[in-house]
């Protein structure tokens, strides 16, 4: 059997796209059910909402969960990040490590992050890039800029933010 291309049939729904009906709640792709926390369901009838995104040609970091409940978890995450827990938390973190193992693991891409990325480089076309392989003096992530983008030496504006913010600060560069 081949794999199936974004925007394919795929059981109840469509590969690739996680599906929500008028009334807010999220179609099973595999049994047709509708739910606001479509992972619950997925990690207990079918073999996991790891599995299910792989399946379905979902992104691992796509939530299965309905418009609503992500309104209540954005709610709960900026109440516990502002708090003494979550504070220790933000200074444990290692995005740069998380990455890293990341990559070694070898993760495939989903269809829906393909079919994402797909769409940026079509908007930018092969012209838009300079063709040379920059590593980012932040995080070590390999990019390759766009012919427009001059020196970057930062692969995204949160790495730049994070290295400029650890420079000391040059004399009248701006308020103390």
């Amino acid at each position: 059997m081949s794999q199936p291309s974004y925007g394919d049939p795929d059981g109840y729904g469509v590969y690739g796209v996680l599906q929500q009906t008028d009334d807010g709640l999220l179609l099973c792709a595999d049994c047709g059910l509708r739910f606001e926390h479509l992972g619950l369901h997925a990690a207990h009838v079918h073999d996991g909402a790891a599995n299910y995104r792989v399946r379905h040609g979902l992104k691992r970091t796509r939530g299965l969960v309905a418009d609503s409940v992500r309104a209540k978890q954005v709610q709960n995450g900026t109440r516990i990040s502002a708090s003494p827990a979550g504070q220790a938390l933000a200074q444990a973190r290692d995005p740069r490590r998380a990455a890293r193992i990341w990559r070694e693991m070898g993760a495939p891409v989903s269809a829906e992050a393909a079919q994402e990325r797909d769409q940026r480089m079509s908007a930018v076309g092969k012209a838009g890039r300079k063709g040379t392989v920059t590593v980012c003096a932040e995080c070590q992530v390999e990019f390759c800029a766009l012919i427009a983008a001059g020196k970057r030496r930062y692969c995204g504006r949160s790495c730049a933010n994070r290295a400029n913010r650890r420079a000391p600060r040059r004399p009248g560069s701006g308020p103390p």
